[in-house]
């Protein structure tokens, strides 16, 4: 069932949902009001009134009614919830430890994103530096902007560009980003059909809520950072 087929909920409400990734009444229910509701005020400005009208179409009940007998329980849940986003975000600043960026430009594109993309694309470019530093033959990396967005390429020559990338048309996402000249997806795929999305020929794509696969992905970045390095062997290996 879809977002539409409940009831407090006009286009204006469906459509700001739907930008925030909530578009059936499964997710809605799986996140529950007040989550949903701090999802929805990330990619745009809502009042209250859809806080009532989510909690009210989960409950059987009126927006209105909602706003009147369960308004405080609720303003104290969502108190509690962005308190709980902001000391996450402090532990990360404190456990990531790698913003030393490579440019006041990059600092400036992390800053830019929402703070729970940032997170997740922080955590991302933390496993990048701790793979290349445990992989032999890759070296130190270098950290730009490509396209406006982060990007790791292999001083050395070792490997293919890694980007990070997030797009505010689908803000409930983000993504890494493979030189789509290169066969790395199409091997992605093939291992890891199961873990992961991925669009075309250039991306693995992730939900904000999705757990990722941390020692897949490692594989993944692992086999970029390695690409050319690699193919240079098979060549030497062929003669």
């Amino acid at each position: 069932m879809n977002i539409a087929d409940l009831p407090n909920f006009g286009p204006k409400s469906q459509q700001m949902l739907a930008l925030a990734g909530i578009v059936t009444i499964e997710q809605l229910r799986e996140l529950g009001a007040v989550r949903a509701y701090v999802k929805v005020k990330r990619v745009g400005n809502v009042s209250l009134n859809l806080l009532w009208a989510m909690e009210g179409a989960l409950s059987g009940q009126h927006w209105q009614q909602v706003a009147k007998h369960e308004r405080l329980r609720l303003l104290l849940e969502l108190e509690d919830v962005e308190t709980g986003i902001s000391q996450e975000m402090q532990a990360s600043q404190v456990t990531l430890g790698r913003l030393d960026f490579g440019s006041g430009a990059v600092a400036k594109v992390f800053d830019s994103y929402p703070p729970r993309i940032r997170i997740k694309l922080l955590t991302l470019r933390e496993l990048i530096y701790q793979i290349a530093a445990e992989t032999e033959g890759v070296g130190a990396l270098a950290e730009t902007l490509k396209w406006g967005e982060p990007a790791y390429l292999t001083i050395n020559k070792s490997g293919s560009t890694i980007r990070l990338g997030w797009k505010k048309s689908a803000p409930a996402q983000y993504a890494l980003y493979f030189h789509c000249q290169t066969n790395l997806i199409e091997t992605f795929r093939t291992l890891f059909h199961r873990e992961f999305k991925f669009e075309g020929n250039r991306a693995i794509v992730f939900n904000e809520a999705d757990e990722v696969p941390m020692d897949s992905l490692a594989f993944c970045i692992a086999a970029a950072l390695t690409y050319h390095r690699d193919k240079s062997a098979a060549r030497k290996g062929c003669k």
